[in-house]
């Protein structure tokens, strides 16, 4: 590209041309002339004094046009194509520096249109004139070159879209792609649902500028972009200086892409290819990526539908992670069943295998061991139960499983294992332990076979971490030093809320790479939290306090800490009373108390009538700790959310408690 720039751009300080006869003679004039490849003769200052009749037809300037002085005609103009101008002129810098050398130049035909040539040149020595002069020749690589360009941005954008998981990742691979493939200064693609006639919703837009709303756009813009949808598929619309812009088809309705080349630069016919050819693997790519979000949005709907309950009891938290990607499914699951006489029943489970089998096989079993738990006062009793349903289910053998009862009053847990890694117990003093009684084989390997259990007391302000071995196990490591990270973690954030510390154990034992296995966990941690929510009246107080009263009991208190906390608590619902709702007696207080390992955290104040609005549009799958994390402040959210969502949150019951759009049914 240097080499051939300079060739054709040398600048010689000659002012009249020099005859063919006395460079080489006639004969010798002529053997240039019969060239395949374009000849040209410079002057050490960069004038060109020669050029054959090839270099004439590849680049239109011909022998009666000599001598070319710098800036040479056939260079891209500054002003409308400066990285190209930047590029040959650079190159010319280097030629007349006397260096020797060869380049790829964009360069233009005296008619207008972009070429693209290979120069080589050298300096050689003139002796009659007592100077050097410099010897190049040309060969037009147009076609190779915009082939190239072709296969490479062809091959830069299906890998982007292969990698994509849903249609916003897909836009955005292909708006950078776009971008580089143009050296753009901007690419917009907007994305114009299909509508019924009359009705025409702003579009969603994927872009490299700093707008990100269709408002953001400037009027022209908009105009313009609107009208383009209206243009024939794949037909490239360039009409318009410095841009060029095509419609795509996909399921969803119309995708308009626009390219800002630059203010002046034109798009010729090589752009007008490289454009048709790369919108029809966009919509090619956009219509995979659709269906498997199409697929993944009814199995994540599945396994909202049959993973874990769609709220958790106080105290409760849970997350989830499978493996397999784009499918968000797996063979693990976590459980808490209602149970007679107020106490609850606590699952956690590991399928053989990943994917969609796996989550079959995993919605039948916990399906089953639902039902063996509200039969059975016994985990031993489910268990074995749950091993005769195992050994007829295909798939379901050497599934592990941690099931237990759990009586929330007294914390006494009745558990049993069937093969299962043990549960990690923190108590708030950092005391760790893991909880290694009731062992047993996994499922369906040995009918026959007594399964035991065992019990203990889980202290309160302790937390109990129940997992599946995707959390702890890594490879050619050993699964008791996973086991021990999982407790240190568990150790060190165990003055952390729950919740939150169910987010930072994922975030801590997450392996470089991501997980490879499917990951469950749930947390309990007793007593849960007290939410009381009372009318704003004297007389309520004395019913309020007597419930704080039988909570702090709970949580490991002496007499003195308790008396001192009622007091506490009872000033702050008084002022909640008297000052929150001095305007509205009929409001509502709302208090709310949690016991940490190393402190208790309580809040009293006038409930709020408005509801919290979150924005969810972005977001196109949640967990299920997500969901139950939503599912605490539900009557007080309002949610705006992606389309895909909306099935996971039906079946999850969240729509009946807290109020749910789509962007596509708002005002």
């Amino acid at each position: 590209m240097d080499g051939a720039t300079a060739a054709v751009t040398t600048s010689a300080a000659v002012t009249t041309r020099r005859a063919p006869s006395r460079s080489c003679g006639r004969r010798c004039a002529a053997l240039v002339d019969s060239l395949q490849e374009g000849f040209f003769l410079s002057d050490a200052d960069g004038t060109v004094i020669e050029v054959n009749a090839t270099f004439a037809r590849i680049l239109g300037y011909g022998p009666d046009g000599v001598p070319y002085r710098p800036p040479l005609p056939w260079w891209p103009d500054p002003d409308t194509d400066p990285l190209a101008y930047q590029r040959v002129h650079r190159e010319f810098a280097r030629m007349v520096a006397g260096a020797s050398g060869a380049a790829d130049l964009p360069l233009v035909h005296r008619d207008g249109h972009r070429v693209w040539l290979r120069a080589a040149f050298n300096r050689v020595d003139d002796p009659g004139a007592g100077r050097y002069v410099i010897v190049g020749t040309v060969r037009d690589i147009t076609a190779e070159h915009f082939t190239v360009q072709r296969d490479t941005a062809l091959a830069a954008l299906a890998e982007q879209l292969a990698r994509a998981d849903t249609v916003p990742d897909a836009l955005a691979a292909a708006v950078t792609e776009l971008r580089r493939a143009w050296s753009a200064n901007r690419v917009i693609i907007a994305a114009f649902p299909a509508t019924s006639a009359g009705h025409r919703p702003e579009p969603d837009l994927i872009h490299t500028s700093e707008h990100s709303q269709w408002s953001g756009l400037a009027p022209e813009l908009r105009e313009l972009l609107s009208a383009l949808r209206e243009a024939p598929l794949l037909t490239p619309q360039l009409d318009r200086p410095g841009s060029a812009g095509i419609t795509v088809g996909y399921p969803g309705g119309v995708l308009v892409v626009w390219i800002e080349l630059g203010q002046r630069r034109p798009a010729g016919a090589e752009d007008h290819a490289l454009l048709s050819v790369l919108a029809g693997r966009l919509g090619q790519g956009v219509q995979r990526v659709y269906e498997i979000d199409q697929q993944r949005e009814a199995a994540v709907a599945l396994q909202h539908a049959i993973l874990g309950p769609a709220s958790l009891p106080g105290g409760f938290a849970a997350r989830y992670q499978p493996a397999i990607r784009p499918l968000q499914v797996g063979g693990d699951w976590y459980d808490t069943v209602p149970l007679a006489e107020d106490r609850i029943g606590i699952v956690v489970g590991d399928c053989v295998g990943h994917g969609l089998d796996a989550a079959a096989v995993m919605g039948q079993l916990r399906s089953a061991c639902r039902a063996l738990l509200l039969e059975h006062a016994s985990p031993a009793r489910a268990l074995t139960g749950l091993d005769r349903f195992a050994a007829l289910l295909p798939g379901a053998e050497c599934t592990t499983v941690f099931c237990a009862m759990l009586d929330p009053a007294s914390g006494e847990l009745v558990y049993s294992t069937a093969g299962h890694p043990p549960p990690i117990l923190v108590r708030a003093d950092g005391t760790t332990s893991t909880v290694d009684g009731g062992r047993g084989i996994p499922l369906g390997l040995r009918l026959d076979q007594h399964r035991d259990q065992d019990s203990l007391v889980i202290p309160p302000r302790a937390t109990l971490l129940l997992y599946t071995d995707g959390l702890v196990e890594r490879r050619r490591r050993p699964l008791d030093e996973g086991i021990a990270r999982a407790a240190g973690t568990v150790h060190d954030g165990r003055a952390l809320p729950v919740e939150e510390l169910a987010s930072h154990l994922m975030a801590v034992l997450t392996p470089e790479g991501g997980y490879e296995d499917d990951v469950a966990l749930l947390l309990y941690r007793p007593p849960g939290p007290l939410e009381v929510d009372f009318v704003a009246a004297a007389s309520e107080l004395a019913p309020v306090r007597h419930t704080v009263r039988a909570w702090l009991r709970r949580c490991d208190l002496n007499a003195q800490q308790i008396n001192d906390l009622l007091i506490a608590i009872g000033e702050a619902c008084n002022n909640a009373v008297e000052h929150g709702h001095r305007d509205h007696p009929a409001g509502v207080i709302r208090l709310r108390a949690a016991a940490l390992a190393d402190r208790l955290w309580v809040s009293a104040a006038a409930a709020e009538a408005t509801p919290v609005v979150v924005d969810l549009t972005a977001v196109d799958y949640l967990d299920s700790g997500a969901i139950n994390a939503l599912f605490v402040h539900a009557e007080h959210l309002h949610l705006i959310c992606n389309p895909i969502l909306l099935p996971a949150l039906r079946i999850s019951g969240l729509t009946e408690l807290a109020t749910v759009e789509s962007p596509d049914t708002r005002p």
